[in-house]
């Protein structure tokens, strides 16, 4: 999991990708669903509330994938959950941060599932591109 490959995703992402809003913060976020997750990037902050990719930088990957539910909960629904893992990039101090939200997983096991998050991510990347250049417009025909 290096900077290096965070930004390949990224580019890729803001080539490549879709838009779609998963939450109410953003609108229209850049995203692209890949095997078993789907990686959204986010901006910097709510100024940007059209996720407009001419306007600022986008150092939050934001992971949504589907969980088992924790042993000791009863919900009405038994399927998976879903579960959301923040990658951020910061640029100044040249490190990536990963955390999610509401959990007690060990910090430890949020870097190895990022990384393997990265590693299907940059996997489908190099499938869909043929070890091409990620940021290139023709790189995925038909996307």
């Amino acid at each position: 999991m290096t900077i290096a490959n965070f930004v390949r995703i990224k580019r890729f992402i803001l080539a490549q990708g879709k838009r779609k809003t998963y939450s109410n913060m953003y609108n229209d976020n850049p995203y692209w669903a890949f095997p078993k997750f789907t990686a959204y990037l986010n901006p910097p902050d709510q100024r940007n509330i059209d996720s407009d990719i001419a306007e600022s930088e986008f150092n939050e990957l934001v992971i949504q994938a589907a969980a088992p539910q924790p042993a000791n909960q009863h919900w009405s629904n038994p399927g998976p959950i879903t579960q959301y893992s923040l990658i951020s990039l910061d640029a100044a101090k040249k490190e990536l941060r990963v955390r999610r939200d509401c959990s007690r997983t060990d910090p430890r096991v949020l870097v190895q599932e990022a990384a393997e998050y990265f590693r299907v991510a940059l996997a489908e990347i190099d499938k869909l591109t043929g070890n091409g250049e990620p940021g290139r417009q023709d790189a995925v025909p038909g996307r």
